[in-house]
């Protein structure tokens, strides 16, 4: 369920920026408007932008846009945003001479005059930022990107834009996009596993990890469970058994009830 949770929500930032890829604006009978890519029909629907002034309106970048009064996030009225000093950073990002903006929404807590986006990382003096979410980083300076979820500074790692408690930094790396480990831990996402010895671990699929002494479903130790002899019964299944016993989703079960058998 962990892992369910967190790649739900890194998919679900993907879709996000997919819908934007499918939406844009348009020109209806001279008055610009905004074509929303997606509806019930699958062909989408355009609506005209209120209030807007049509001569001096453009494009931006991503969902912004501007003209002489105001600044527009997917057609709508920014109305906390300032049209003379606005500028899109990003398909995201936007920023004014009070403002940071995500989506289309001021971000609190940003310290203006530092802010600034270096490759996929937005930052500032005191904290890193994940969409609207701000982070206090230890060195926000040297923030930076290792794979997928997984960032660092000089001295912290991070997880989803969170800080990973207990992790040790001079040791941590990426082991794939769910799992990273340090010299004395081995992570799922934010969870460490327990006891796992990150010199032996492995991830087994289906959910399952184990090391030298133990088996682990998702973050959860499997009790009784046999490293040596322990294997998923099939490809995308929850199924598992060892030499002694079987498995469902990491609970010890009668083999007899396996789908596989054994």
């Amino acid at each position: 369920m962990t892992r369910f949770i967190k790649l739900s929500r890194t998919l679900g930032m993907v879709v996000a920026s997919l819908l934007a890829a499918c939406s844009h604006y348009a020109t209806v009978d001279g008055i610009p408007a905004y074509h929303h890519g997606l509806s019930d029909d699958g062909k989408g629907y355009t609506t005209p932008i209120e209030g807007v002034d049509a001569k001096t309106f453009r494009v931006l970048t991503g969902g912004y846009a501007v003209d002489r009064y105001s600044v527009y996030w997917s057609g709508n009225r920014i109305f906390e945003a300032n049209a003379q000093s606005f500028k899109a950073l990003s398909g995201a990002y936007g920023k004014d001479n009070a403002h940071v903006f995500y989506d289309g929404q001021p971000i609190p807590g940003v310290d203006l005059p530092t802010f600034e986006l270096v490759s996929e990382v937005a930052r500032d003096k005191d904290a890193i930022y994940d969409g609207m979410r701000r982070t206090p980083a230890c060195d926000p300076k040297t923030y930076k990107v290792l794979k997928g979820p997984w960032h660092v500074d000089s001295q912290c790692v991070y997880i989803m834009g969170k800080k990973l408690a207990g992790a040790d930094r001079s040791t941590f790396k990426v082991i794939d996009f769910e799992y990273g480990m340090d010299a004395a831990h081995v992570y799922l996402f934010e969870k460490p596993l327990p006891a796992a010895d990150p010199s032996t671990f492995k991830i087994i699929g289906n959910m399952y990890e184990e090391d030298a002494v133990h088996v682990y479903y998702e973050s959860r130790l499997v009790p009784k469970a046999d490293p040596a002899t322990f294997h998923p019964i099939n490809a995308g299944s929850s199924e598992a058994r060892d030499r002694d016993r079987c498995y469902r989703r990491g609970i010890e079960v009668d083999c007899s009830t396996l789908a596989n058998g054994r």
